[in-house]
């Protein structure tokens, strides 16, 4: 039987912040990891007028190309909220993501809004690849 620490990676697409504004992660290669990824939105605390947070999660084939939205987040307009949605990001599948780059944006509006949030990409890490056991935050 195999631990789930020894098969999978955590990696911070956005980390943990308060933000009033629009945040954009940086693009993580993907290439040295599996198949298949699970995306977690983490929201704690909401302020504002009519505060809003729409989350996509992008690929793109270059670090600084141009990003396509591969997964949409329903939109978050309340504190302590938590979602997860998947994607295949190997590009060799059939229907799967043809990219090496995803990030994570989060869209902010309202008036002075304010969210608590991060992003978090769960991937089964490579056999024999450097950050399969590492318990070095990423």
């Amino acid at each position: 039987m195999h631990k789930l620490s020894e098969n999978y990676k955590a990696v911070a697409l956005l980390v943990a912040q308060t933000a009033t504004a629009t945040a954009t992660g940086t693009g993580v290669d993907v290439s040295t990891y599996g198949d298949d990824a699970l995306f977690i939105l983490n929201v704690g605390a909401v302020s504002g007028t009519s505060p809003t947070l729409d989350v996509v999660i992008q690929s793109s084939s270059t670090s600084g190309g141009t990003y396509t939205t591969e997964l949409t987040f329903g939109q978050v307009t309340a504190s302590t909220k938590f979602a997860c949605g998947g994607l295949n990001i190997e590009g060799s599948n059939s229907g799967a993501l043809a990219r090496k780059f995803i990030r994570a944006v989060g869209t902010i509006a309202g008036t002075t809004p304010s969210f608590a949030f991060s992003v978090t990409m769960l991937v089964r890490a490579t056999l024999g690849s450097a950050s399969l056991n590492s318990v070095t935050p990423a």
